[in-house]
């Protein structure tokens, strides 16, 4: 059963750590991390806003908004909207934003990708360089290619677009 978490105290396997403001990042052992009153916490340039942080989470300057979870997952100079599903084993890389809504889930990874709000990238799918538009949804295996080995390009996806791959 996990322990009630009281606002901005995290709670880690090996003991609890109410003072945090000295870190450069969070990486922790953690059964979560929640502000009961919606008031945001900052670690260095990490910032968690009533959101619940699971066990072997990696946050480093990222903002993580309101009602997202975020579960077993790293996440570097990113922003993660609020209402978000991150993980688990998610990568997200430098640059990326999500707006409200969207679930980034097992053995994915972004860089640099902008996704509008309900977008679904559920597992094994890379996203880089990337536009994303409102409620698209990834099947497995998908890649954005958009390097032709001498140059890299921007890819944008539309509004209500479902990408897989055979």
């Amino acid at each position: 059963m996990i322990p009630l978490i009281q606002k901005n105290e995290i709670a880690c396997s090996h003991s609890s750590v109410t003072h945090f403001s000295e870190l450069a990042y969070v990486i922790l052992f953690c059964i979560g991390i929640y502000d009961g009153e919606g008031e945001a916490f900052e670690i260095g340039r990490t910032k968690v806003r009533a959101a619940v942080i699971g066990p072997n989470t990696l946050l480093e300057d990222t903002v993580v908004e309101a009602g997202s979870t975020v579960n077993a997952s790293q996440c570097y100079e990113s922003h993660i909207g609020p209402n978000n599903k991150i993980g688990p084993f998610t990568h997200v890389r430098v640059g990326t934003k999500t707006a409200e809504g969207c679930h980034l889930g097992a053995y994915v990874e972004t860089k640099n990708a902008d996704f509008a709000e309900g977008n679904t990238v559920s597992h094994l799918t890379y996203i880089g360089d990337a536009t994303v538009g409102k409620y698209c949804n990834f099947g497995c295996g998908t890649v954005t290619c958009n390097y032709d080995g001498e140059g890299k390009f921007h890819t944008t996806i539309g509004d209500y677009a479902f990408i897989g791959c055979n």
